[in-house]
């Protein structure tokens, strides 16, 4: 037994098989056995009964059957409800079976053609329409019961092969039911098992299309960042040495995972602005007027306008904007004082400002560290927001041999 649904249309095209080859074998034994008799001269067969047994046993059974064969097929057109439609298939099934019984009543025939409907209850796993088939099955065999107990050629032989087929229909009902379980949990348990297995698998190719994409994600922002970058040849590489300040941060600040990649890629792409500046004024060899470093100072409201609409990763807008703003309020582009700037834009702050004093620009070298160091908590509490500008000191006096720069 599989996991997939009943095929209900498979099995009607069974039962509708199974009634026909049963009306054309009931049509064919009835003939040979009548036709031996009538030879042999059993049961007092004669010229004159032969025509009578024939019509009485034969062609008023295969007539029955015939009615009932149709009375089915175009029931089973009208009626689209599948629940409905089974009974009527299986209520078919117990009518030929009663045909049968009645007119060639004998244990074998009888016991086999009354233990087929259940069968069919099997192959449509109803343990409700089981106990029903058996009821209707039982009182249907009251019928042949009765009308065979008033002849007299068989009343003194039907009662104890009644009473066997009864008792064995009632426990074969009863053990119907027990397969009938068996078999709707067992495929409860496979549709359970294929189910989990499903969502393994959709998790599993979730998992990886998430790592693709994560992986592309970080390609595209590396690739802004070089083209940033690429921009000035005295800051190469500042943006993702940034990042990766803005990160040994956030980590120490104890953000969460999530949180702390936000702050790597807003690190990356903070000084997206300066695509929109004049290379000139950024490669420009020597101190700048105040006319550019005006037009230096733009850089943040830009990289905002560029990143304002992106939804994912994090706000990242907000860090291009505010990472130059200052705790005591004479930052740019717009004088936020301290809460009024996001966590995010106070930590990519402190890790500009150590690159910005460690790395080599057109106008000066390179300052010692121990005066970075010096700047870094001269700017505690008016340039950098203490709470991220106090755990850069602790980074710079691990760096004994000044490589974090690097």
């Amino acid at each position: 037994m599989g996991t997939e649904k009943i095929n209900y249309a498979q099995w009607q095209r069974l039962i509708k098989r199974a009634l026909f080859g049963m009306a054309i074998a009931q049509f064919i034994v009835e003939a040979v056995v009548n036709t031996i008799l009538f030879v042999t001269k059993q049961q007092g067969y004669n010229e004159n009964t032969i025509v009578t047994k024939l019509i009485r046993y034969q062609l008023l059974t295969t007539a029955f059957n015939i009615m009932v064969m149709v009375l089915c097929h175009f029931l089973c057109l009208k009626i689209k409800n599948e629940n409905k439609k089974k009974y009527v298939l299986t209520l078919s099934m117990s009518f030929v079976c009663l045909n049968i019984a009645y007119s060639h009543y004998q244990f074998a025939p009888t016991f086999l053609t009354f233990t087929i409907p259940l069968v069919f209850t099997i192959m449509y796993e109803d343990k409700k329409m089981c106990g029903n088939v058996a009821i209707i099955n039982i009182a249907l065999m009251a019928f042949p019961t009765m009308a065979r107990g008033m002849d007299e050629e068989y009343n003194t032989d039907i009662v104890p092969e009644t009473i066997i087929t009864l008792t064995i229909l009632i426990v074969l009902s009863f053990f119907c039911k027990i397969i009938i379980d068996v078999l709707t949990t067992r495929r409860k348990e496979l549709n359970d098992a294929l189910v989990q297995a499903e969502k393994a698998k959709f998790i599993d190719e979730l998992n990886a299309k998430n790592a693709e994409l994560e992986e592309l994600s970080h390609e595209i922002f590396e690739a802004i960042a070089k083209a940033i970058d690429a921009n000035d040849p005295y800051t190469a590489g500042h943006s993702r040495r940034v990042a990766r300040y803005a990160k040994m941060i956030a980590s120490r600040m104890n953000f969460s995972p999530d949180e702390i990649e936000e702050v790597y890629y807003a690190g990356l792409i903070h000084d997206v602005g300066k695509i929109g500046l004049d290379n000139r004024i950024i490669n420009k060899n020597g101190r700048l007027t105040d006319e550019e470093f005006a037009e230096i100072k733009r850089h943040p409201s830009l990289g905002y306008e560029i990143l304002k609409d992106i939804s994912v990763k994090g706000k990242f807008a907000d860090g291009a904007k505010c990472h130059h703003e200052r705790i005591d309020g004479k930052g740019y582009p717009d004088g936020l004082h301290g809460e009024e700037i996001s966590r995010l834009a106070k930590i990519i702050s402190v890790a500009d400002a150590y690159d910005a004093m460690t790395s080599k620009r057109s106008y000066r070298d390179v300052l010692p560290q121990k005066t970075v160091r010096e700047q870094i908590e001269k700017g505690i509490g008016t340039q950098f927001d203490p709470e991220a500008a106090r755990i850069m000191p602790d980074m710079i006096d691990e760096d004994t041999e000044y490589h974090m720069r690097q």
